[in-house]
């Protein structure tokens, strides 16, 4: 739902309009929003907010943070590590500042930095 932010009202109107014709035919939905975002829509569309069922989730912190990025590099890894390799303690922090704790946002960030740090190594 990360695209919904740059949308024009109208657009995302139309979407919120399809879910909520699926879930009237017991077709449920799974979205991850940030509370701005979910504002906007329940301000473009009033019939979501009483159809919505919200659960709002803490941002991860800091150590979270390293955990999950911890956890999801050795996802990758052929060995598990307790290293952030290839991201840096400073690189860490600023993930975590920037996603505010989101973790879509995390995972989003160190994607950005990896394929940064791969094109400079292939120069």
């Amino acid at each position: 739902m990360d695209l919904i932010e740059v949308m024009d009202d109208l657009k995302v109107k139309k979407i919120i309009e399809l879910i909520l014709i699926a879930t009237k035919t017991t077709v449920s939905f799974v979205i991850s929003i940030t509370p701005d975002q979910l504002d906007r829509m329940f301000s473009i569309e009033s019939e979501l907010k009483e159809a919505a069922i919200v659960h709002k989730m803490k941002p991860l912190s800091y150590n979270q943070t390293k955990d999950f990025i911890l956890v999801r590099l050795n996802e990758a890894r052929k060995e598990k590590s307790e290293k952030l390799d290839p991201f840096n303690e400073k690189e860490v922090k600023n993930i975590w500042h920037k996603s505010k704790g989101n973790p879509r946002m995390i995972l989003l960030l160190c994607a950005t930095i990896y394929d940064a740090k791969i094109n400079q190594q292939g120069r």
